[in-house]
């Protein structure tokens, strides 16, 4: 038994026109979860276009896709590994093969997603909040990659006697 991944698993706003976008960030934790299990994977949302026992191997900035790329292998009929580029809005499903060792990817991919972004929320809030009247808002947090954070903060409104405590609205690239 196997679980299908998709972007929109990230991500809990429904009205979010980008949720089923992969991102560096979403697809770093499903590699790291993954550990070189075999997959089936879409490269083409708009064909359909499926890569069947694949590898997904890294993902970077440094190409020449300015959102992203991941690194994807597959075995060529003559028994040698291919690496290809992909850019990373163009993936679409991410089917694990190996039931065993990647049953659980899924889950272990959203939990570490969303503890690098609990992590980059709390230091944001320890540098941000209290010092700058950031007390009462939401924080949201979108990891960039394996490393980096993108944290948002966006302030309540309502009641004026307490907009002391809304502050201001703030973007911060946090490193983890």
């Amino acid at each position: 038994m196997t679980c299908v991944i998709n972007a929109r698993d990230f991500c809990s706003d429904t009205t979010d026109p980008l949720r089923d976008r992969w991102s560096v960030g979403k697809l770093h934790h499903v590699i790291k979860a993954l550990d070189g299990a075999r997959v089936a994977v879409t490269v083409a949302r708009g064909t359909g276009t499926t890569l069947l026992d694949a590898v997904l191997k890294s993902t970077s900035f440094s190409g020449s896709y300015a959102c992203g790329e991941v690194l994807i292998a597959t075995t060529v009929s003559n028994g040698t590994e291919q690496q290809t580029r992909f850019p990373v809005v163009d993936l679409g499903m991410i089917l694990p093969l190996d039931d065993t060792t990647a049953r659980d990817a899924k889950w272990i991919a959203l939990d570490s997603y969303r503890e690098q972004g609990s992590k980059a929320i709390t230091t944001a809030q320890d540098l941000y909040a209290e010092s700058t009247g950031r007390q009462w808002g939401s924080w949201k947090a979108e990891p960039l990659d394996a490393t980096r954070v993108h944290v948002r903060y966006t302030p309540s409104t309502g009641n004026p006697y307490f907009a002391d405590k809304w502050g201001e609205r703030g973007f911060w690239t946090i490193t983890t």
